[in-house]
């Protein structure tokens, strides 16, 4: 996760510790020119993030991380539908807006 921040300033050292302990995204969708991540892709397994709090906890942090600087992202569970549509939206509405720094 940290090489998709210019700056980590804006991180507890909680979510520092998090990020710098080899924190990752399972997709990251660049921008081709500027290379700006425009959209992260969090897939979840059903029983490994379901029955598992720790996880919870730790993907309720990520979500917040990446909330503070304003990224694009979607959580996906294994056993949804519809992947595809949610993913073209995204991108749809990431390509209608301007990307932000970060």
């Amino acid at each position: 996760m940290k090489n998709l921040f210019k700056s980590m300033e804006k991180l507890t050292p909680r979510e520092l510790r998090y990020v710098n302990n080899r924190a990752s995204v399972d997709v990251v969708i660049f921008h081709k020119q500027d290379k700006q991540a425009v959209l992260i892709i969090e897939v979840d397994g059903f029983a490994f993030h379901e029955n598992n709090p720790s996880q919870l906890e730790k993907d309720a942090m990520k979500d917040e991380i990446l909330r503070k600087y304003e990224f694009c992202f979607l959580r996906l569970p294994t056993n949804g539908s519809g992947e595809e549509g949610k993913i073209g939206n995204r991108l749809d509405f990431e390509s209608s807006t301007n990307l932000k720094d970060r």
